[in-house]
């Protein structure tokens, strides 16, 4: 059958290839890798080696020189795509999506071996975020969250919570501080999206706070403060990508059973084109910086609009969090990790990519 275009999506391609071509250069991106077909979601780095979710592919790269292109050392691949890489120790723990939870000895980091996996028990089990507990492992697990035992050099199943309804429900992110377990559930416009906060000792539930709009990603808690962060995603779910806005805000949980909203922001993007959708949080002693997919210069300078920027905040104060910059990282980015003066982001369309945030 022959692919017919509409009038309304071809002014949106024109207007792309309009503002690309007027966009300034981005000399401060530098290739690392990149595989054919396959985006980058997730990176990770640990002394010395940068660990990338590149698409199902895990690869492990030699980050000791820190000048771009890194040599490659491993290659894994999984059944399904990479979400998230923590590392604990001497271990690295990943999510892969439906191929699900794994634990991995890096005593020799460029050489990972792999101790055990749990593959989801059905479709509607999915590994997308892991937080630690002791030797609790915390899983965002699609419709619900998963627990584990790390056993030393086995996973086994604890148990499973926080069951949600719906058929487009999504528990994306999850984080520990303390004894304080939050995560995020995700349904659009309903009155279910938004952070659950639980006891992580006894797995109960202290409070919901509810989002107005978007669908919430990760989460993550202060380092020196009682706040807890929120990548909110965007509305893309409930409005097909027609508002292109993405949401970012801070809860004060000094009393985790009554959070309180004390800041937020609006990102700007463009429907179809430049979706403005939080993802990831780093959080560098309470400087945040905020993965947006592709969110607009926070200061709409000309000729630099639909570059995909990460937000970076100033979070050391809880009553006085505020936007220090956007920093451009390149279209359709999910993830990044801050090491010196460099920032590593995980690209869609480049791979790994590096950016050089010394000013």
């Amino acid at each position: 059958m022959e692919k017919k275009f509409t009038p309304v999506f071809l002014l949106l391609i024109s207007y792309f290839l309009l503002l690309t071509s007027f966009s300034f250069s981005q000399s401060s991106l530098q290739f690392l890798s990149a595989t054919t077909g396959a985006g980058c979601y997730e990176v990770c780095y640990y002394n010395n080696y940068l660990f990338a979710g590149v698409g199902n592919t895990l690869m492990v790269f030699d980050a000791s020189t820190g000048v771009p292109p890194m040599n490659k050392l491993f290659e894994y691949r999984f059944s399904s795509n990479i979400d998230n890489i923590e590392v604990k120790g001497n271990k690295m723990f990943v999510a892969a999506n439906h191929a699900g939870l794994s634990m991995w000895n890096i005593s020799n980091p460029a050489l990972p071996v792999m101790l055990d996996e749990y593959v989801p028990d059905s479709l509607n089990e999915a590994a997308y975020n892991i937080a630690f507990f002791g030797d609790t492992v915390f899983l965002a697990y699609k419709t619900k969250m998963a627990f584990f035992k790390d056993n030393g050099n086995s996973l086994s199943l604890l148990g499973k919570f926080a069951y949600q309804s719906g058929t487009n429900t999504k528990v994306r992110g999850c984080a520990v501080k303390g004894n304080i377990l939050a995560f995020t559930v995700a349904y659009g416009t309903n009155p279910q999206t938004g952070v659950y906060i639980y006891n992580a000792s006894t797995v109960t539930q202290l409070s919901f706070f509810q989002q107005n709009y978007c669908d919430p990603e990760e989460v993550e808690f202060g380092k020196n403060t009682n706040l807890l962060h929120v990548a909110g995603g965007t509305e893309s779910l409930a409005s097909f990508g027609l508002d292109a806005k993405g949401l970012f805000y801070s809860l004060d949980i000094s009393n985790p059973s009554f959070p309180v909203e004390v800041y937020r922001d609006s990102l700007p993007g463009f429907p179809g084109l430049a979706i403005a959708m939080p993802m990831n949080i780093v959080n560098r002693n309470d400087t945040l910086f905020v993965a947006t997919e592709s969110a607009f210069d926070a200061n709409y300078q000309n000729g630099d609009t639909i570059s995909g920027h990460v937000y970076v905040y100033d979070a050391t104060i809880a009553g006085n969090i505020y936007l220090i910059n956007s920093l451009n990282a390149g279209l359709w980015h999910f993830d990044m990790d801050i090491i010196d003066n460099k920032m590593f982001v995980a690209s869609e369309w480049y791979g790994v990519k590096t950016v050089d945030i010394s000013d």
